[in-house]
């Protein structure tokens, strides 16, 4: 009785401890980036990101806004919340520009990335189309 007793606990606890790893995994957020289409002749300010994961729940210095083909990392200008309390993130206009200057007449993806302050890395992706 013992034996088995001990069995259920040690398979409780392995149960648990994969649970936990799952749960330690990335994870998906929506974003919106604008704007949507980037004229590389533009004098903008911003690229702004728009997500729905709570301001409050972000380590913010991890954030970065990636370029996958080119590697690109464009490290984040400022935060805040939004009027729900989600998160908007500016990034510098010329730097993503440079990010994507050959991919002219392209739709190019830009994904954000960071850190939950747990430590969870999170992601979510959005398409800008790139102009002269």
């Amino acid at each position: 009785m013992k034996k088995l007793l001990f069995s259920a606990a040690l398979l409780l606890l392995a149960v648990v401890c994969v649970c936990f790893a799952e749960s330690r995994n990335n994870y998906e957020i929506s974003i919106a980036i604008s704007p949507n289409t980037l004229a590389l002749g533009s004098e903008g300010v911003w690229v702004t990101v728009h997500t729905d994961i709570s301001y409050y729940k972000v380590e913010h210095e991890s954030l970065t806004l990636n370029e996958p083909s080119t590697l690109s990392e464009i490290e984040i200008a400022w935060t805040k919340a939004d009027s729900r309390g989600n998160l908007v993130a500016k990034f510098d206009i010329d730097q993503v520009k440079e990010a994507v200057k050959d991919q002219v007449g392209q739709q190019v993806e830009l994904i954000l990335k960071g850190d939950d302050i747990d430590g969870v890395p999170f992601e979510g992706s959005d398409y800008i189309n790139v102009k002269k």
